[in-house]
């Protein structure tokens, strides 16, 4: 099964509901000048800006239209991976730590 790039879901999520519906349930996003640039580098950030506008316009949809979706068990998986970060261990420059190669993964 592959793996849903947690940035998608909130694309995937309207997608399900386009599907369902027959129409886009968004007829607008909104956004200042300053996020609309942020979206035009096609690069991570740009996925991170837009996924997180798409998303509240979403949750304010969400809030107002409610919808059901049926999900078999297993069918929805997010797996997120992290960078590596030092953990203070309290020790100054004695005891170091650090966290690496980080994964997150949630399945419905």
């Amino acid at each position: 099964m592959e793996m849903i790039p947690l940035k998608s879901f909130a694309l995937l999520l309207t997608l399900v509901i386009y599907r369902s519906q027959g129409k886009f349930v968004l007829n607008e996003i909104n956004m200042n000048d300053a996020t609309f640039k942020a979206c035009q580098y096609c690069d991570a950030r740009s996925d991170r800006v837009f996924s997180t506008v798409a998303a509240k316009a979403l949750s304010k949809f969400l809030t107002t239209n409610h919808i059901g979706i049926v999900v078999d068990g297993g069918e929805v998986r997010v797996k997120e991976n992290y960078p590596n970060e030092r953990i203070d261990t309290g020790h100054s420059c004695k005891y170091t730590a650090e966290a690496r190669n980080i994964v997150a993964e949630a399945k419905m």
